[in-house]
């Protein structure tokens, strides 16, 4: 391992253990190239799963956001669209069913 294939400028675009097509090449794991793909791949996943998790964050600030745009009166629930009127609105349920449960459990019960 590895075998590699390039894109047309001539850079590492995958690697698998087998060739894949005619084009691919071998080269050692500890060739600089192979080496700055994987961490070039390294660091994209995790700026991906970064990115994924400020989604969910910014998520509910949006949600707050809406909240005390409504509460201040500067738009009613009913002018968002169908669509947007339905997420919330499953968003705020499933919360507050999430709440309902948790308070079932006290933090001094045994189970």
């Amino acid at each position: 391992m590895p075998y590699i294939s390039r894109n047309r400028n001539n850079q590492i675009e995958s690697l698998s253990n087998t060739p894949e097509h005619d084009q691919s090449e071998w080269l050692d794991v500890s060739n600089p190239e192979v080496l700055a793909f994987v961490l070039a791949s390294k660091q994209e996943h995790h700026f991906k799963d970064s990115l994924s998790e400020t989604d969910l964050q910014m998520s509910r600030v949006v949600e707050d956001l809406i909240e005390l745009l409504m509460l201040k009166k500067t738009f009613l629930f009913t002018e968002l669209p169908g669509a947007v009127q339905h997420k919330l609105g499953t968003r705020r349920q499933l919360r507050e069913h999430m709440n309902s449960l948790s308070n079932l459990i006290d933090d001094d019960d045994i189970l």
